[in-house]
């Protein structure tokens, strides 16, 4: 495993309550609900939310939109300490 992908993973698990510094949701918290260890990555809950389209593919279907979390960068993260 790179040395640089393993130092993010120290400091925040899935599952943590974490703040965000950085970025257009800076001072906004949520809980981790995903991680990717290869790229660095964590997704947070109600943060990074982008829109998905999907066509219809059958006639009696209808065209949707998914709203859904991506992931950001792990170092942009902070996990919320209580007590």
């Amino acid at each position: 495993m790179n040395k640089s992908i393993k130092k993010y993973f120290g400091h925040v698990r899935l599952g943590d309550e974490v703040i965000l510094l950085s970025g257009n949701s800076r001072g906004k918290s949520g809980k981790i609900i995903a991680v990717d260890r290869k790229h660095g990555r964590v997704k947070v809950s109600g943060i990074a939310l982008c829109m998905r389209h999907k066509k219809a593919n059958n006639t009696g279907e209808k065209s949707q939109i998914f709203v859904k979390e991506r992931f950001i960068s792990a170092s942009s993260v902070k996990k919320i300490v209580s007590g």
